[in-house]
Protein backbone atom coordinates (compact mmCIF):
# COMPACT_ATOMS: atom_id res chain seq x y z
CA UNK A 1 0.00 0.00 0.00
CA UNK A 2 2.85 2.38 0.87
CA UNK A 3 4.59 1.66 -2.44
CA UNK A 4 1.36 2.22 -4.33
CA UNK A 5 0.70 5.56 -2.61
CA UNK A 6 4.21 6.82 -3.28
CA UNK A 7 3.99 5.67 -6.89
CA UNK A 8 0.71 7.54 -7.39
CA UNK A 9 2.13 10.65 -5.71
CA UNK A 10 5.24 10.63 -7.90
CA UNK A 11 3.20 9.96 -11.03
CA UNK A 12 0.81 12.79 -10.20
CA UNK A 13 3.68 15.18 -9.45
CA UNK A 14 5.45 14.83 -12.77
CA UNK A 15 2.17 14.91 -14.71
CA UNK A 16 1.33 18.21 -12.98
CA UNK A 17 4.77 19.54 -13.93
CA UNK A 18 4.33 18.61 -17.60
CA UNK A 19 0.83 20.07 -17.77
CA UNK A 20 1.99 23.23 -15.98
CA UNK A 21 4.63 23.78 -18.64
CA UNK A 22 2.16 23.30 -21.50
CA UNK A 23 -0.45 25.61 -19.97
CA UNK A 24 2.25 28.16 -19.18
CA UNK A 25 3.24 28.29 -22.86
CA UNK A 26 -0.42 28.62 -23.89
CA UNK A 27 -1.00 31.46 -21.43
CA UNK A 28 2.12 33.22 -22.71
CA UNK A 29 0.72 33.07 -26.24
CA UNK A 30 -2.63 34.38 -24.96
CA UNK A 31 -1.15 37.17 -22.84
CA UNK A 32 -3.05 39.83 -24.83
CA UNK A 33 -6.34 37.92 -24.83
CA UNK A 34 -9.07 38.06 -22.20
CA UNK A 35 -8.00 37.06 -18.68
CA UNK A 36 -10.89 34.57 -18.65
CA UNK A 37 -8.92 32.42 -21.11
CA UNK A 38 -5.82 32.22 -18.92
CA UNK A 39 -7.81 31.75 -15.72
CA UNK A 40 -9.70 28.76 -17.14
CA UNK A 41 -6.50 27.24 -18.45
CA UNK A 42 -4.83 27.47 -15.04
CA UNK A 43 -7.93 25.91 -13.51
CA UNK A 44 -7.29 22.87 -15.74
CA UNK A 45 -3.99 22.35 -13.89
CA UNK A 46 -5.81 22.76 -10.56
CA UNK A 47 -8.34 20.12 -11.57
CA UNK A 48 -5.47 17.85 -12.61
CA UNK A 49 -4.18 18.04 -9.03
CA UNK A 50 -7.51 16.63 -7.82
CA UNK A 51 -7.90 13.83 -10.39
CA UNK A 52 -6.20 10.43 -9.79
CA UNK A 53 -3.22 9.97 -12.10
CA UNK A 54 -4.25 6.52 -13.41
CA UNK A 55 -7.57 5.61 -15.01
CA UNK A 56 -7.36 2.18 -16.70
CA UNK A 57 -8.87 2.09 -20.19
CA UNK A 58 -8.92 -1.39 -21.75
CA UNK A 59 -8.30 -1.74 -25.48
CA UNK A 60 -9.46 -5.23 -26.54
CA UNK A 61 -8.21 -6.97 -29.62
CA UNK A 62 -4.66 -5.65 -29.41
CA UNK A 63 -1.42 -7.61 -29.33
CA UNK A 64 -0.53 -9.60 -26.25
CA UNK A 65 1.02 -7.63 -23.42
CA UNK A 66 4.51 -8.28 -22.16
CA UNK A 67 3.06 -9.18 -18.76
CA UNK A 68 0.90 -11.89 -20.26
CA UNK A 69 3.82 -13.36 -22.22
CA UNK A 70 6.06 -13.53 -19.15
CA UNK A 71 3.26 -14.94 -17.03
CA UNK A 72 2.69 -17.76 -19.52
CA UNK A 73 6.44 -18.47 -19.74
CA UNK A 74 6.83 -18.60 -15.95
CA UNK A 75 3.84 -20.92 -15.64
CA UNK A 76 5.31 -23.28 -18.26
CA UNK A 77 8.69 -23.30 -16.50
CA UNK A 78 7.10 -24.10 -13.15
CA UNK A 79 5.05 -26.98 -14.60
CA UNK A 80 8.16 -28.35 -16.33
CA UNK A 81 10.15 -28.17 -13.10
CA UNK A 82 7.61 -30.23 -11.18
CA UNK A 83 7.27 -32.65 -14.08
CA UNK A 84 10.99 -33.46 -14.23
CA UNK A 85 11.50 -33.56 -10.45
CA UNK A 86 8.54 -35.37 -8.87
CA UNK A 87 10.74 -36.78 -6.12
CA UNK A 88 11.19 -33.27 -4.75
CA UNK A 89 7.47 -32.55 -4.63
CA UNK A 90 7.16 -33.10 -0.91
CA UNK A 91 10.04 -30.73 -0.30
CA UNK A 92 8.58 -28.02 -2.55
CA UNK A 93 5.00 -28.51 -1.45
CA UNK A 94 4.90 -25.47 0.75
CA UNK A 95 7.50 -23.39 -1.08
CA UNK A 96 6.10 -20.30 -2.85
CA UNK A 97 8.98 -20.19 -5.29
CA UNK A 98 12.26 -21.92 -6.17
CA UNK A 99 15.44 -19.92 -5.74
CA UNK A 100 19.15 -20.52 -5.54
CA UNK A 101 20.35 -21.66 -2.09
CA UNK A 102 22.24 -19.24 0.11
CA UNK A 103 24.40 -19.81 3.12
CA UNK A 104 23.07 -19.10 6.59
CA UNK A 105 25.72 -16.45 7.15
CA UNK A 106 24.70 -14.61 3.98
CA UNK A 107 21.04 -14.75 4.97
CA UNK A 108 21.76 -13.52 8.50
CA UNK A 109 23.94 -10.71 7.17
CA UNK A 110 21.25 -9.59 4.75
CA UNK A 111 18.52 -9.66 7.36
CA UNK A 112 20.59 -7.82 9.91
CA UNK A 113 21.64 -5.10 7.51
CA UNK A 114 20.70 -1.65 8.77
CA UNK A 115 19.65 -0.63 5.28
CA UNK A 116 17.25 -3.55 5.05
CA UNK A 117 15.70 -2.63 8.38
CA UNK A 118 15.32 1.01 7.35
CA UNK A 119 12.14 1.39 5.30
CA UNK A 120 12.67 4.77 3.65
CA UNK A 121 9.30 4.54 1.90
CA UNK A 122 7.47 4.54 5.21
CA UNK A 123 9.40 7.56 6.44
CA UNK A 124 8.86 9.37 3.15
CA UNK A 125 5.13 8.75 3.31
CA UNK A 126 5.05 9.82 6.96
CA UNK A 127 6.87 13.05 6.07
CA UNK A 128 4.37 13.77 3.30
CA UNK A 129 1.37 13.17 5.58
CA UNK A 130 2.90 15.21 8.40
CA UNK A 131 3.79 18.12 6.10
CA UNK A 132 0.32 18.20 4.57
CA UNK A 133 -1.37 18.10 7.96
CA UNK A 134 0.88 20.85 9.33
CA UNK A 135 0.12 23.10 6.36
CA UNK A 136 -3.61 22.41 6.54
CA UNK A 137 -3.83 22.87 10.31
CA UNK A 138 -1.85 26.14 10.06
CA UNK A 139 -4.26 27.43 7.40
CA UNK A 140 -7.30 26.38 9.44
CA UNK A 141 -6.00 28.03 12.61
CA UNK A 142 -5.31 31.26 10.71
CA UNK A 143 -8.77 31.17 9.14
CA UNK A 144 -10.40 30.53 12.52
CA UNK A 145 -8.57 33.45 14.11
CA UNK A 146 -9.48 35.74 11.20
CA UNK A 147 -13.10 34.67 11.41
CA UNK A 148 -13.22 35.46 15.12
CA UNK A 149 -11.58 38.85 14.54
CA UNK A 150 -14.01 39.75 11.75
CA UNK A 151 -16.98 38.70 13.83
CA UNK A 152 -15.90 40.94 16.71
CA UNK A 153 -14.85 43.97 14.63
CA UNK A 154 -17.52 44.12 11.92
CA UNK A 155 -20.37 46.60 11.85
CA UNK A 156 -23.18 47.23 9.40
CA UNK A 157 -22.98 50.00 6.74
CA UNK A 158 -25.05 53.16 6.97
CA UNK A 159 -28.09 53.66 4.80
CA UNK A 160 -26.29 55.84 2.25
CA UNK A 161 -23.59 53.24 1.52
CA UNK A 162 -26.18 50.47 1.51
CA UNK A 163 -28.23 52.34 -1.10
CA UNK A 164 -25.11 52.88 -3.25
CA UNK A 165 -24.41 49.17 -3.14
CA UNK A 166 -28.02 48.27 -3.99
CA UNK A 167 -28.05 50.71 -6.93
CA UNK A 168 -24.81 49.19 -8.22
CA UNK A 169 -26.15 45.63 -7.84
CA UNK A 170 -29.41 46.65 -9.55
CA UNK A 171 -27.50 48.02 -12.55
CA UNK A 172 -25.78 44.65 -12.96
CA UNK A 173 -29.15 42.87 -12.71
CA UNK A 174 -28.29 40.21 -10.18
CA UNK A 175 -30.67 38.30 -7.95
CA UNK A 176 -28.18 37.20 -5.27
CA UNK A 177 -27.52 39.84 -2.65
CA UNK A 178 -24.31 39.18 -0.65
CA UNK A 179 -23.77 40.40 2.89
CA UNK A 180 -22.09 43.80 3.14
CA UNK A 181 -20.05 44.59 6.28
CA UNK A 182 -17.78 47.37 7.55
CA UNK A 183 -14.61 46.34 9.35
CA UNK A 184 -12.38 48.30 11.73
CA UNK A 185 -8.61 48.14 11.59
CA UNK A 186 -8.07 46.93 8.01
CA UNK A 187 -7.15 48.97 4.98
CA UNK A 188 -8.88 47.63 1.87
CA UNK A 189 -12.06 45.90 0.65
CA UNK A 190 -11.99 42.12 0.42
CA UNK A 191 -14.23 39.05 0.21
CA UNK A 192 -14.07 36.42 2.95
CA UNK A 193 -15.84 33.05 3.17
CA UNK A 194 -15.81 29.45 1.97
CA UNK A 195 -18.50 29.32 -0.71
CA UNK A 196 -19.50 32.73 -2.08
CA UNK A 197 -18.32 34.81 0.84
CA UNK A 198 -19.28 38.23 2.19
CA UNK A 199 -17.96 41.68 1.20
CA UNK A 200 -15.99 43.53 3.87
CA UNK A 201 -15.31 47.25 3.43
CA UNK A 202 -13.10 49.54 5.54
CA UNK A 203 -15.00 51.49 8.15
CA UNK A 204 -14.26 54.85 6.47
CA UNK A 205 -15.06 53.57 2.96
CA UNK A 206 -18.27 55.61 2.64
CA UNK A 207 -16.40 58.89 3.23
CA UNK A 208 -13.57 58.35 0.75
CA UNK A 209 -13.70 59.26 -2.93
CA UNK A 210 -16.78 59.90 -5.03
CA UNK A 211 -19.88 57.75 -5.26
CA UNK A 212 -18.78 56.68 -8.76
CA UNK A 213 -15.38 55.51 -7.51
CA UNK A 214 -16.92 53.60 -4.60
CA UNK A 215 -19.31 51.88 -7.01
CA UNK A 216 -16.39 50.66 -9.15
CA UNK A 217 -14.54 49.27 -6.14
CA UNK A 218 -17.65 47.47 -4.86
CA UNK A 219 -18.27 46.16 -8.38
CA UNK A 220 -14.91 44.40 -8.28
CA UNK A 221 -15.71 42.75 -4.94
CA UNK A 222 -19.17 41.77 -6.13
CA UNK A 223 -17.55 40.06 -9.12
CA UNK A 224 -15.63 37.81 -6.69
CA UNK A 225 -18.91 36.80 -5.06
CA UNK A 226 -20.75 36.15 -8.32
CA UNK A 227 -17.88 34.02 -9.66
CA UNK A 228 -17.71 31.80 -6.53
CA UNK A 229 -14.04 32.72 -6.16
CA UNK A 230 -14.11 32.04 -2.42
CA UNK A 231 -14.85 28.36 -3.08
CA UNK A 232 -12.07 28.11 -5.68
CA UNK A 233 -9.69 29.75 -3.21
CA UNK A 234 -10.64 27.17 -0.57
CA UNK A 235 -9.94 24.34 -3.04
CA UNK A 236 -6.56 25.91 -3.76
CA UNK A 237 -5.69 25.71 -0.07
CA UNK A 238 -6.60 22.01 0.00
CA UNK A 239 -4.52 21.29 -3.11
CA UNK A 240 -1.61 23.21 -1.61
CA UNK A 241 -1.83 21.05 1.53
CA UNK A 242 -1.58 17.85 -0.54
CA UNK A 243 1.25 19.11 -2.77
CA UNK A 244 3.02 21.35 -0.26
CA UNK A 245 6.36 19.94 -1.51
CA UNK A 246 5.68 20.82 -5.18
CA UNK A 247 7.04 24.30 -6.10
CA UNK A 248 4.95 24.46 -9.29
CA UNK A 249 1.73 24.05 -7.28
CA UNK A 250 2.70 27.12 -5.22
CA UNK A 251 3.36 28.97 -8.48
CA UNK A 252 0.06 27.69 -9.89
CA UNK A 253 -1.94 29.15 -7.00
CA UNK A 254 -0.14 32.46 -7.43
CA UNK A 255 -1.02 32.58 -11.14
CA UNK A 256 -4.65 31.66 -10.47
CA UNK A 257 -5.03 34.46 -7.91
CA UNK A 258 -3.38 36.95 -10.25
CA UNK A 259 -5.56 36.08 -13.22
CA UNK A 260 -8.62 35.99 -10.95
CA UNK A 261 -8.16 39.68 -10.12
CA UNK A 262 -7.91 40.49 -13.83
CA UNK A 263 -11.12 38.54 -14.48
CA UNK A 264 -12.92 40.55 -11.79
CA UNK A 265 -11.58 43.78 -13.32
CA UNK A 266 -12.98 42.74 -16.70
CA UNK A 267 -16.30 41.73 -15.20
CA UNK A 268 -16.66 45.01 -13.32
CA UNK A 269 -15.84 47.11 -16.41
CA UNK A 270 -18.20 45.10 -18.66
CA UNK A 271 -21.05 44.94 -16.12
CA UNK A 272 -20.99 48.60 -15.07
CA UNK A 273 -20.35 49.85 -18.65
CA UNK A 274 -17.53 52.18 -17.64
CA UNK A 275 -14.36 53.24 -19.36
CA UNK A 276 -11.35 51.15 -18.46
CA UNK A 277 -9.29 54.29 -17.74
CA UNK A 278 -11.87 55.48 -15.25
CA UNK A 279 -11.86 52.09 -13.55
CA UNK A 280 -8.05 51.99 -13.42
CA UNK A 281 -7.96 55.47 -11.94
CA UNK A 282 -10.42 54.42 -9.22
CA UNK A 283 -8.09 51.58 -8.22
CA UNK A 284 -4.85 53.58 -8.32
CA UNK A 285 -5.95 57.05 -7.23
CA UNK A 286 -8.40 56.03 -4.52
CA UNK A 287 -7.42 52.59 -3.28
CA UNK A 288 -3.67 53.17 -3.30
CA UNK A 289 -3.95 56.69 -1.85
CA UNK A 290 -6.36 56.08 0.99
CA UNK A 291 -5.89 52.49 2.08
CA UNK A 292 -3.10 50.42 3.42
CA UNK A 293 -2.50 47.09 1.64
CA UNK A 294 -3.40 45.15 4.80
CA UNK A 295 -5.97 42.36 4.51
CA UNK A 296 -6.49 38.88 5.99
CA UNK A 297 -4.37 36.15 4.46
CA UNK A 298 -6.19 33.91 1.95
CA UNK A 299 -8.85 36.63 1.44
CA UNK A 300 -9.91 37.96 -1.97
CA UNK A 301 -8.54 41.51 -1.80
CA UNK A 302 -8.75 43.98 -4.65
CA UNK A 303 -5.08 45.00 -4.44
CA UNK A 304 -1.90 43.15 -3.78
CA UNK A 305 1.76 43.64 -4.60
CA UNK A 306 2.61 46.81 -6.51
CA UNK A 307 3.91 44.79 -9.47
CA UNK A 308 0.64 42.84 -9.73
CA UNK A 309 -1.39 46.04 -9.53
CA UNK A 310 0.76 47.62 -12.25
CA UNK A 311 0.22 44.57 -14.49
CA UNK A 312 -3.55 44.78 -13.99
CA UNK A 313 -3.63 48.47 -14.91
CA UNK A 314 -1.52 47.85 -18.04
CA UNK A 315 -3.94 45.10 -19.03
CA UNK A 316 -6.89 47.48 -18.60
CA UNK A 317 -5.26 50.17 -20.76
CA UNK A 318 -4.41 47.99 -23.75
CA UNK A 319 -5.59 49.73 -26.95
CA UNK A 320 -8.67 48.16 -28.54
CA UNK A 321 -9.18 45.83 -25.58
CA UNK A 322 -12.60 44.12 -25.36
CA UNK A 323 -13.98 43.33 -21.88
CA UNK A 324 -16.27 40.41 -21.11
CA UNK A 325 -18.49 39.83 -18.11
CA UNK A 326 -17.89 36.09 -18.32
CA UNK A 327 -15.88 33.70 -20.52
CA UNK A 328 -17.09 33.38 -24.07
CA UNK A 329 -18.70 30.18 -25.30
CA UNK A 330 -15.68 29.52 -27.50
CA UNK A 331 -13.35 29.82 -24.51
CA UNK A 332 -15.41 27.51 -22.32
CA UNK A 333 -15.75 24.83 -25.02
CA UNK A 334 -12.05 25.00 -25.91
CA UNK A 335 -10.89 24.73 -22.31
CA UNK A 336 -13.35 21.89 -21.66
CA UNK A 337 -11.94 19.93 -24.60
CA UNK A 338 -8.40 20.57 -23.32
CA UNK A 339 -9.38 19.32 -19.86
CA UNK A 340 -10.87 16.15 -21.34
CA UNK A 341 -7.76 15.61 -23.46
CA UNK A 342 -5.30 15.90 -20.60
CA UNK A 343 -7.40 13.74 -18.25
CA UNK A 344 -5.14 10.93 -17.03
CA UNK A 345 -5.52 7.61 -18.77
CA UNK A 346 -3.52 4.39 -18.66
CA UNK A 347 -4.16 2.32 -21.78
CA UNK A 348 -4.19 -1.40 -21.04
CA UNK A 349 -3.81 -3.51 -24.20
CA UNK A 350 -5.61 -6.79 -23.71
CA UNK A 351 -5.17 -9.76 -26.01
CA UNK A 352 -8.25 -11.44 -27.42
CA UNK A 353 -6.51 -14.85 -27.79
CA UNK A 354 -5.11 -14.65 -24.26
CA UNK A 355 -8.54 -13.86 -22.83
CA UNK A 356 -10.05 -16.76 -24.70
CA UNK A 357 -7.35 -19.09 -23.39
CA UNK A 358 -7.90 -17.86 -19.85
CA UNK A 359 -11.64 -18.34 -20.17
CA UNK A 360 -11.20 -21.86 -21.52
CA UNK A 361 -8.79 -22.72 -18.74
CA UNK A 362 -11.22 -21.36 -16.13
CA UNK A 363 -14.01 -23.44 -17.62
CA UNK A 364 -11.83 -26.57 -17.54
CA UNK A 365 -10.42 -25.92 -14.07
CA UNK A 366 -12.83 -23.78 -11.99
CA UNK A 367 -12.73 -23.28 -8.25
CA UNK A 368 -14.49 -26.16 -6.47
CA UNK A 369 -15.91 -25.68 -3.00
CA UNK A 370 -15.79 -29.20 -1.60
CA UNK A 371 -18.91 -30.16 0.36
CA UNK A 372 -17.78 -31.77 3.61
CA UNK A 373 -21.25 -32.40 5.00
CA UNK A 374 -21.15 -36.11 4.21
CA UNK A 375 -17.71 -36.58 5.77
CA UNK A 376 -18.11 -34.36 8.84
CA UNK A 377 -18.71 -35.74 12.32
CA UNK A 378 -19.65 -32.53 14.18
CA UNK A 379 -21.66 -29.38 13.64
CA UNK A 380 -20.48 -25.84 14.20
CA UNK A 381 -22.42 -25.82 17.48
CA UNK A 382 -21.01 -29.08 18.90
CA UNK A 383 -18.75 -28.55 21.90
CA UNK A 384 -15.26 -30.05 21.75
CA UNK A 385 -14.93 -31.57 25.21
CA UNK A 386 -17.34 -33.60 27.34
CA UNK A 387 -19.15 -31.74 30.12
CA UNK A 388 -17.92 -28.43 28.68
CA UNK A 389 -20.66 -26.42 27.01
CA UNK A 390 -20.37 -23.48 24.62
CA UNK A 391 -16.90 -24.48 23.37
CA UNK A 392 -17.82 -24.46 19.69
CA UNK A 393 -17.68 -22.53 16.40
CA UNK A 394 -21.21 -21.17 16.58
CA UNK A 395 -20.04 -17.66 15.61
CA UNK A 396 -18.76 -19.03 12.27
CA UNK A 397 -21.82 -18.67 10.06
CA UNK A 398 -22.59 -21.53 7.62
CA UNK A 399 -22.66 -20.85 3.91
CA UNK A 400 -20.26 -19.58 1.26
CA UNK A 401 -17.81 -16.93 2.38
CA UNK A 402 -14.39 -15.62 1.40
CA UNK A 403 -11.68 -15.96 4.06
CA UNK A 404 -8.08 -14.86 3.46
CA UNK A 405 -8.90 -14.34 -0.22
CA UNK A 406 -10.28 -17.85 -0.79
CA UNK A 407 -13.96 -18.86 -1.08
CA UNK A 408 -15.04 -21.67 1.25
CA UNK A 409 -18.29 -23.59 1.73
CA UNK A 410 -18.85 -23.84 5.49
CA UNK A 411 -21.40 -26.30 6.85
CA UNK A 412 -19.98 -28.82 9.36
CA UNK A 413 -16.66 -29.80 10.95
CA UNK A 414 -14.37 -32.82 10.43
CA UNK A 415 -12.80 -33.58 13.84
CA UNK A 416 -9.90 -36.04 14.19
CA UNK A 417 -8.30 -37.75 17.15
CA UNK A 418 -5.65 -36.20 19.29
CA UNK A 419 -3.89 -37.77 22.24
CA UNK A 420 -6.63 -38.34 24.84
CA UNK A 421 -9.22 -36.28 22.96
CA UNK A 422 -12.84 -37.51 23.07
CA UNK A 423 -16.30 -36.05 23.04
CA UNK A 424 -19.04 -37.51 25.29
CA UNK A 425 -17.13 -40.77 25.65
CA UNK A 426 -16.90 -41.28 21.88
CA UNK A 427 -13.37 -41.16 20.46
CA UNK A 428 -12.66 -39.04 17.42
CA UNK A 429 -11.71 -40.93 14.22
CA UNK A 430 -8.10 -41.29 13.22
CA UNK A 431 -8.85 -40.29 9.64
CA UNK A 432 -11.59 -39.31 7.23
CA UNK A 433 -10.87 -40.93 3.88
CA UNK A 434 -12.26 -40.81 0.37
CA UNK A 435 -13.24 -37.13 0.15
CA UNK A 436 -14.04 -37.13 -3.56
CA UNK A 437 -12.69 -34.54 -5.97
CA UNK A 438 -12.47 -36.20 -9.43
CA UNK A 439 -10.65 -33.31 -11.05
CA UNK A 440 -7.23 -31.76 -11.55
CA UNK A 441 -6.17 -28.64 -9.70
CA UNK A 442 -3.21 -26.37 -9.08
CA UNK A 443 -3.94 -25.38 -5.49
CA UNK A 444 -5.65 -26.93 -2.51
CA UNK A 445 -6.88 -24.54 0.21
CA UNK A 446 -7.57 -25.92 3.67
CA UNK A 447 -9.52 -24.04 6.38
CA UNK A 448 -8.50 -25.72 9.60
CA UNK A 449 -7.08 -25.50 13.14
CA UNK A 450 -6.33 -27.79 16.08
CA UNK A 451 -7.38 -28.11 19.70
CA UNK A 452 -4.50 -28.19 22.14
CA UNK A 453 -0.87 -27.10 22.07
CA UNK A 454 2.10 -29.13 20.86
CA UNK A 455 5.82 -28.77 20.39
CA UNK A 456 6.86 -26.74 17.34
CA UNK A 457 7.39 -28.93 14.28
CA UNK A 458 5.23 -31.82 15.52
CA UNK A 459 3.07 -33.46 12.86
CA UNK A 460 -0.55 -32.66 13.78
CA UNK A 461 -2.26 -34.00 10.66
CA UNK A 462 -1.79 -34.45 6.95
CA UNK A 463 -3.71 -34.39 3.70
CA UNK A 464 -3.13 -37.42 1.47
CA UNK A 465 -3.85 -36.73 -2.21
CA UNK A 466 -4.76 -39.78 -4.37
CA UNK A 467 -4.11 -39.37 -8.10
CA UNK A 468 -5.94 -41.28 -10.80
CA UNK A 469 -2.81 -43.22 -11.77
CA UNK A 470 -2.60 -44.72 -8.27
CA UNK A 471 0.18 -42.48 -6.93
CA UNK A 472 -0.26 -40.19 -3.97
CA UNK A 473 1.24 -37.09 -2.40
CA UNK A 474 1.18 -36.03 1.24
CA UNK A 475 0.63 -32.54 2.57
CA UNK A 476 1.97 -32.47 6.15
CA UNK A 477 0.49 -30.05 8.67
CA UNK A 478 2.99 -29.28 11.43
CA UNK A 479 2.37 -27.36 14.63
CA UNK A 480 3.88 -23.88 14.56
CA UNK A 481 4.46 -24.11 10.84
CA UNK A 482 0.95 -24.51 9.43
CA UNK A 483 -1.33 -24.43 12.46
CA UNK A 484 -1.61 -23.50 16.13
CA UNK A 485 -4.15 -24.02 18.92
CA UNK A 486 -7.55 -22.56 18.01
CA UNK A 487 -7.65 -20.84 21.45
CA UNK A 488 -5.28 -17.88 21.76
CA UNK A 489 -4.63 -14.86 23.94
CA UNK A 490 -1.91 -13.15 21.91
CA UNK A 491 -0.80 -13.30 18.29
CA UNK A 492 1.88 -15.90 17.57
CA UNK A 493 2.49 -16.30 13.82
CA UNK A 494 3.09 -19.48 11.87
CA UNK A 495 6.23 -19.87 9.77
CA UNK A 496 4.77 -21.25 6.54
CA UNK A 497 4.43 -18.48 3.92
CA UNK A 498 1.39 -20.22 2.40
CA UNK A 499 -0.51 -20.21 5.71
CA UNK A 500 -2.32 -17.28 7.24
CA UNK A 501 -4.86 -16.64 9.97
CA UNK A 502 -8.17 -16.52 8.09
CA UNK A 503 -10.84 -16.10 10.79
CA UNK A 504 -11.10 -14.99 14.40
CA UNK A 505 -14.09 -15.22 16.69
CA UNK A 506 -15.35 -16.19 20.12
CA UNK A 507 -17.55 -18.53 22.06
CA UNK A 508 -18.89 -18.20 25.58
CA UNK A 509 -16.23 -20.48 27.03
CA UNK A 510 -13.20 -18.72 25.57
CA UNK A 511 -14.71 -15.28 26.14
CA UNK A 512 -15.02 -16.03 29.87
CA UNK A 513 -11.23 -16.44 29.92
CA UNK A 514 -10.58 -13.26 27.87
CA UNK A 515 -9.36 -15.26 24.89
CA UNK A 516 -10.38 -15.69 21.24
CA UNK A 517 -10.68 -18.34 18.54
CA UNK A 518 -8.87 -18.59 15.22
CA UNK A 519 -8.82 -20.64 12.02
CA UNK A 520 -6.02 -20.91 9.48
CA UNK A 521 -5.98 -21.05 5.69
CA UNK A 522 -3.19 -23.27 4.35
CA UNK A 523 -2.55 -23.48 0.59
CA UNK A 524 -0.84 -26.51 -0.96
CA UNK A 525 0.70 -26.13 -4.43
CA UNK A 526 0.02 -29.29 -6.40
CA UNK A 527 3.25 -30.59 -7.98
CA UNK A 528 1.19 -32.33 -10.68
CA UNK A 529 -1.45 -29.78 -11.71
CA UNK A 530 -2.37 -31.65 -14.90
CA UNK A 531 -2.99 -35.01 -13.24
CA UNK A 532 -6.51 -35.91 -12.17
CA UNK A 533 -7.08 -36.32 -8.43
CA UNK A 534 -9.62 -38.93 -7.34
CA UNK A 535 -9.89 -38.12 -3.65
CA UNK A 536 -8.10 -36.80 -0.58
CA UNK A 537 -7.80 -38.09 3.00
CA UNK A 538 -7.61 -36.08 6.20
CA UNK A 539 -5.39 -38.05 8.61
CA UNK A 540 -4.51 -37.34 12.24
CA UNK A 541 -0.87 -37.26 13.40
CA UNK A 542 -1.88 -38.59 16.88
CA UNK A 543 -0.22 -35.72 18.68
CA UNK A 544 -1.48 -34.02 21.83
CA UNK A 545 -3.22 -31.50 19.57
CA UNK A 546 -6.44 -32.72 17.91
CA UNK A 547 -6.81 -31.41 14.32
CA UNK A 548 -10.06 -30.41 12.68
CA UNK A 549 -11.04 -29.23 9.21
CA UNK A 550 -13.86 -26.77 8.52
CA UNK A 551 -13.74 -26.37 4.73
CA UNK A 552 -11.80 -27.44 1.63
CA UNK A 553 -11.44 -25.65 -1.71
CA UNK A 554 -9.45 -26.57 -4.82
CA UNK A 555 -8.67 -24.51 -7.92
Amino acid sequence: MISRLLHLLLLQSWQIAVLFGLIGVACLLLRRASAHWRYLLWLVVLVKCLVPPVMPVALPGMAQTVEHIFAKRNESMRDALFAVAPSKASVLAFEPSVSAPASLSEISLARSSAWERFDWRLWLLAAWVAGGLIYLMTALVKAWRIQLGLKQARTWPDMELECEFLDMAKSIRIEYRPKLCLIRGLGQPFVWGIFRGSIYLPEAFGRQGTSRERMLIMGHELAHVLRWDALINFIQVLVQAVFFFHPLVWWLNKMIRHEREKCCDEMAVASLHVDSREYGSAIVDRLADFYEPACPSSSLAISGHAKDLEDRVKSLLQPGRAFHRRPTVVAMITVFLIAVTVAPAHLVMTAEPARTTATTQAAKNPVTLVALGGYANASLKDSWLPNVSDNDLSELKPGTCVLAGVPFEISRVVQLAGHGMARSGQPFPDAVTGIKLDRSFRKLHLLHACAGKEEAGTLVSKIVVHFEDGTQQEMPINYGQHVRDWWFWEFDPVTDPNTTMAWTGNNLNVRSQNGALRLYRTTWINPRPQARVVSVDFVSGHSRSAPFMVALTVE
